[in-house]
Parts: C-alpha cells; sequence; structure tokens
C-alpha cells in the first residue's frame, strides 16, 4: 500500500530528491501556489511533514499547473531556413513536484509499470530514444522492411479523463488513497499566463485571475507523473499490437510516436487498418493524418521510400541524422562564451565562431545579460559552453575509451549515424569549432597536432572501425561454417 510505504520512505526520498533536484541543480521554479524556494527551505521541516501527512490522510491536493507558451526554432530543410514556432510548457510549483516524484517512486517498484511493453522506450528508467532508434535498426536488419510509420494526434490533450481512471482502478482497486491523488492530479487543470518570470507580480496586483482551466480530457505534458500515466493508457494497445494481431509484425514506441515493421506489404496494410478502424478509436485516440503513412525502408519497392524516426532518417540501410538536428547541433556550438574576472566581478564575453573568423559580439555582467541579449541567446551560450566544455574534459582526459565519450548523449545520440558523407561533416564543424576555441582562449592558432595528441575521437574514424570489425566477424563466421560437417 502507498500510505504504508510511505510511513517508511517517504521523509527520506524527500531529503534526498530536494537535495538533488533544487540545491545541487539550482532548480528555482515557484508553481501557481505561489511558494518559493526561499520560502520552502526556510520552513523545510514544517513542509515536509505537511506533504506527507496530507498524502497519507488523503487531503493532498494538487495545484494547478502553469502554463506558457515559448517560441523556438525549427530548422525547415525544405526551406533550408530557420523558423520559429511556439511550443507550450508547464511549471507545477514545489511541493506539487515533490509529491509528484513520491508518487513515481513508488510506482516503478512495482506493476504495472514493471510489466510494460519491452519495446516502449518513454518516460522509463534506463530507457531513451537511443534505445529505441537501436531496435528499429536491428528489426529492419532481420527483414521488417515495410514500415507503418504512425503519430497520435494531439495524444497528452487527448486522453479520456474516463478510460484513464478506470485503468487506473482496474490496477489499483486496493489502493484507494493512490487512486483519489491519480484523480486529483488529472483533473487539476492549468493557469494559462503570459510568462513565469512575472506571473507572481502580476497576480498579486491583481492583473492575473487565477482561473484554472479543467477539461474531461488531456493530462499535463511534462508533469512528472504524465509520462507513466500516458503509458498505463496505451499498455493494452502495445500488447494488442506486438502479440494478439496473429501477423508477422514488430512494433516500436516512443510516447505518441510509434512505427510497426512488417516483412510483406499484406501485413503492413492489415495492421494499418487494425490501428486506425478499432485501436485508436477504442481509447477515443486518432491518427496525426499529416505525419502517419506506410513506406518501405529501401527504394524501388513502394512510391514512398525511407522515413524518419525520432530524429534519424532510415534508407536503403544508412542511418543518417535529420537534418534540421544536424543544424541545430552545428549552430549551437558556432557560439561560444569564455569568462573573465575583473576586481573579483565575473565578466562574459562572447564571440559566434564561423570557419574563417571569430567575431567579438560583445561583454557585460553575466548577471546583467537581459540588458546584452535575450534570455534564449544565453540559454544557446551556455548549452554551447556545455558542448565544448565536455569536449574538452574528453580530449584532456588519458583514457581513449569510447565508453568515456558515449556517456554524454550528444555524443551517443551522433555515434547512431552510418551516412558517411554526414560523419566526415559532423567531424569537420566540430574540429572548426575545437580549433577556433583554441584560438580565443589562447590568442593564437592551436599546433599541428593539437587534437591528434589530445585523443581527438573521430567519428568518421569509428564508422570505418565498426566497418572493419564487421567485415572481420564476416569473415570468421565464414571459417567456422565451413569446418562444420555438412
Amino acid at each position: 500500500m502507498f500510505t504504508e510505504w510511505l510511513a517508511e520512505s517517504g521523509a527520506s526520498f524527500i531529503d534526498e530528491f530536494f537535495e538533488d533536484k533544487y540545491e545541487k541543480k539550482g532548480k528555482r521554479g515557484i508553481g501557481s501556489d505561489g511558494i518559493s524556494y526561499e520560502h520552502f527551505l526556510k520552513n523545510y521541516d514544517r513542509e515536509k511533514r505537511t506533504i506527507l501527512r496530507q498524502l497519507t490522510n488523503g487531503k493532498y491536493s494538487f495545484s494547478p499547473f502553469l502554463k506558457t507558451n515559448i517560441h523556438e526554432m525549427k530548422f525547415k530543410a525544405a526551406q533550408g531556413e530557420w523558423v520559429s514556432k511556439p511550443r507550450g510548457i508547464i511549471q507545477a510549483g514545489i511541493k506539487d513536484t515533490i509529491a509528484q516524484s513520491l508518487i513515481l517512486e513508488y510506482l516503478v517498484q512495482r506493476p504495472p509499470y514493471t510489466d510494460f511493453y519491452a519495446h516502449s522506450y518513454a518516460y522509463q528508467s534506463g530507457k531513451s530514444p537511443i534505445q529505441a532508434v537501436r531496435a528499429a535498426h536491428h528489426f529492419l536488419k532481420l527483414g521488417y522492411q515495410w514500415v507503418y510509420d504512425a503519430d497520435i494526434s494531439k495524444f497528452f490533450d487527448a486522453i479520456d479523463h474516463s478510460l484513464l481512471l478506470d485503468l487506473i482502478g482496474c490496477h489499483y482497486s486496493g489502493d484507494q488513497a493512490l487512486r483519489k491523488l491519480f484523480e486529483r492530479f488529472i483533473k487539476a487543470g492549468y493557469i494559462n499566463v503570459p510568462s513565469f518570470k512575472n506571473y507572481l507580480s502580476n497576480r498579486a496586483g491583481g492583473k492575473i485571475r487565477a482561473i484554472s482551466d479543467r477539461k474531461p480530457e488531456g493530462i499535463p505534458q511534462g508533469g512528472i507523473l504524465s509520462g507513466f500515466l500516458a503509458n498505463l493508457f496505451l499498455h493494452s494497445f502495445d500488447l494488442t499490437i506486438s502479440k494478439d494481431t496473429n501477423l508477422d509484425v514488430k512494433y516500436v514506441r516512443y510516447a505518441d510516436d510509434f512505427i510497426i515493421l512488417a516483412k510483406s506489404h499484406e501485413d503492413i496494410v492489415k495492421i494499418k487498418r487494425l490501428v486506425e478502424d478499432e485501436l485508436l478509436p477504442s481509447f477515443k485516440l486518432s491518427i496525426s493524418s499529416e505525419k502517419t503513412f506506410i513506406c518501405h525502408e529501401r527504394s524501388g519497392f513502394h512510391d514512398r521510400a525511407g522515413f524518419e524516426f525520432l530524429g534519424f532518417k532510415f534508407m536503403n540501410g544508412v542511418i543518417s541524422v535529420k537534418e534540421a538536428n544536424m543544424q541545430k547541433f552545428i549552430r549551437s556550438i558556432s557560439t561560444i562564451h569564455v569568462a573573465r574576472y575583473d576586481h573579483g566581478e565575473r565578466f562574459v564575453e562572447t564571440f559566434r565562431v564561423t570557419p574563417h573568423k571569430v567575431k567579438k559580439l560583445g561583454e557585460g555582467p553575466r548577471l546583467n545579460y537581459g540588458v546584452m541579449m535575450t534570455e534564449s541567446d544565453w540559454n544557446s551560450l551556455d548549452r554551447c559552453s556545455q558542448y565544448l566544455e565536455e569536449l574538452d574534459i574528453l580530449l584532456s582526459s588519458d583514457s581513449n575509451a569510447e565508453e568515456a565519450w558515449r556517456k554524454y548523449s550528444w555524443y551517443d545520440y551522433f555515434y547512431l549515424a552510418t551516412d558517411l558523407r554526414q560523419i566526415k561533416y559532423l567531424d569537420a564543424a566540430i574540429r572548426s569549432r575545437l580549433e577556433r576555441l583554441y584560438t580565443v582562449t589562447h590568442g593564437k592558432k592551436p599546433p599541428q597536432d593539437y587534437l591528434k595528441d589530445r585523443q581527438f575521437k573521430s567519428f568518421t574514424n569509428r564508422f570505418f572501425r565498426t566497418v572493419k570489425l564487421k567485415v572481420r566477424q564476416r569473415k570468421e563466421n565464414a571459417v567456422i561454417m565451413e569446418k562444420l560437417p555438412s
């Protein structure tokens, strides 16, 4: 039972969670409840006891999520340009974040979480989009090359509350306290605000009325519990496709994006009809027609050849990174900033790095960055600094183990690509940025063997090492087969 686990492990979990998320990582979000990090820290013991008591006696109630729209830049390969696209994001208060995390910690140790479909890769500890891409590639190599590429339309906004609560009731019939908490979370709703930053001051000044937007469907995308609930909602859908169709198909899902692979055109057409005409309507869901199609991974078998899945393009046995993602990475590492100190005050000098020159954009106190450039610009600088810092650490490392490089998610991401043209382009871009970073920080060009001496891990070299290894393995297997008795 949840309350029993809470009494035994709840207090220690909150201590560890708060230290990791708020004190170490510096997260300072304020939710619609108006409780700031400073206030919570000042009254930490009392707030912790209140959360545990209310969760135990069933009186805990989730505040509405704050919701706002941000504009992020998307690269459109067809037009060859960057365009601004709105995206909704949410924010929960500190107390709600801790409460959700407590509930999830309890759930992940028990069914149905432990029984979720093996090739569902979203919102589960130890699983990632990269694993989903590898699974898809594995099935393609096994000959499942007819592909039904599908996307569920507005999935998180379309999850029906009554169906979801029925599923929760079936799985947790003996835990009334947990069922009540789920229901309150699902029906918490949103408060739409222009920005998180000015929400509290505007609310205090009477400029924003805290009116919650509650609907009979939809769960907050980005909530700590939302991923679990999404997987729970599609659990029977996953099992039906993977086990109960009597068709020779393979199925990989990441959140609302999934692909079904088959060896024959007949099977892929049948599974498409089953999904669109029977399965999804039974969940009150529908397919996004613009993002859904049938294709073949090889050219010459169908009008449409190749497909994209989780940022990668699969075509004719080659995996390439989606052009928009490649351009986003190149753009993010084309800007660097270097910190310096003047009489104890930290300043940041900002540079735009191009293949031909380093252009100084400006400098100023880091704390007054809003005067100099927008917050999104600084986020790009921070992200770029992280990439280059990780590269610098790796170049300085005495170990040349590939695993040391692959622990960084961006390196592991590009590690999957097998498109040699793209790999060489990526290597050249990273090499150029590293050399420019040396020029900026040292005031001179790097020595000729600078990257080589520091064990620069080339994607191109890795590609050819992999090819040679595969050729060697095939030869060894052929020799073994010849020695076997006929």
